[in-house]
């Protein structure tokens, strides 16, 4: 963008068409972002065990909220839907004992995710006019096991506590 700025300070396009080729060029720029962006490759195995994947349970929120609680049971993986509403995943109370993934898709939305403290959290996010705020303090140890949340926000958010 800077040499399309001073070849048009310097006269080298016609009518200032070098400040026209601002917005083209950072809409290019931004496709190729999201297409060549490098996804967190993980080894077959995480801290203490295989990653679960994306085998967990499907959770939709469609015009209207869900939340799912998981008071004493194990979870192994999610994944949430929320489109023009809200999935609330209180895991606070969860038994998580491998590594797991949690898969979130907001569009027009919002999803709620909120975790044990003796778990690590990596995020991988692709917001488009949307947000995703990690604001989760971990407290565990170093082969706790750990929580990969993938997160796609679409004119929503996505909000880990």
């Amino acid at each position: 963008m800077g040499v399309l700025l001073l070849l048009s300070a310097q006269a080298v396009f016609k009518d200032g068409l070098g400040y026209k080729l601002i917005i083209p060029y950072i809409l290019v720029i931004f496709g190729l972002s999201l297409i060549l962006k490098r996804p967190i490759r993980f080894n077959k195995r995480g801290n203490n065990g295989i990653f679960a994947g994306s085998r967990g349970e499907d959770y939709f929120a469609v015009f209207g909220g869900n939340t799912p609680q998981f008071d004493g049971i194990e979870f192994r993986g999610a994944n949430a839907y929320a489109i023009f509403g809200g999935v609330d995943l209180k895991l606070q109370n969860s038994i998580i004992r491998r590594d797991c993934i949690i898969n979130s898709y907001t569009v027009f939305g919002g999803t709620d995710i909120i975790l044990p403290k003796n778990v690590k959290v990596i995020v991988n996010s692709t917001p488009i006019f949307g947000g995703v705020e990690n604001r989760f303090v971990s407290e565990a140890g170093e082969n706790s096991p750990t929580v990969l949340i993938r997160a796609i926000s679409i004119f929503g958010g996505t909000d880990i506590k």
